[in-house]
């Protein structure tokens, strides 16, 4: 028997077309993280403004893919032909968790960014996560609905 048949976690949500929320909350987080405090208390759309470096642009990019990932979500809740959404979600995840670490490692005159970080830098990993699971338990939902990840 596939490995999809044991999926305990879509039992937890009743609708298949609600589990894309997850990803969807993740988006929305992303979003409101771009605006917290990121670096003593600058906030991360402000952040270009007080350092230099590519990094300072790492909010934007959050933005950018928490926004295109929010619209992929609500699509994936209005309708189910689309057999690419979860991997598209499962990428916009990573990518931010991916920039995140970069932003992680960049270095503001003796110290990492990272041991610095305020509040927005870290809720924007939550949100890389949420996004994350979030395409993951979608893909075992339609595997599990239609026994394929395509063709619906």
């Amino acid at each position: 028997m596939p490995f999809y048949r044991y999926g305990a976690l879509i039992g937890i949500v009743e609708s298949f077309r609600l589990i894309p929320v997850i990803s969807l909350i993740g988006a929305v987080v992303g979003i409101i993280a771009s605006f917290m405090p990121w670096i003593h208390d600058v906030s991360g759309i402000n952040l270009y403004q007080s350092y230099e470096g590519f990094q300072a642009y790492v909010p934007f990019i959050t933005i950018v893919l928490s926004v295109v990932a929010l619209v992929f979500s609500i699509l994936a809740i209005r309708s189910t032909a689309y057999w690419y959404i979860p991997y598209l979600l499962f990428f916009f995840g990573v990518a931010i968790m991916v920039f995140d670490s970069i932003f992680a490692m960049w270095m503001i005159g003796d110290v990492k960014a990272a041991s610095i970080a305020s509040m927005g830098y870290w809720v924007t990993y939550a949100a890389g996560a949420l996004m994350i699971l979030g395409g993951a338990i979608y893909h075992l939902a339609v595997l599990r609905r239609f026994g394929k990840a395509h063709n619906f």
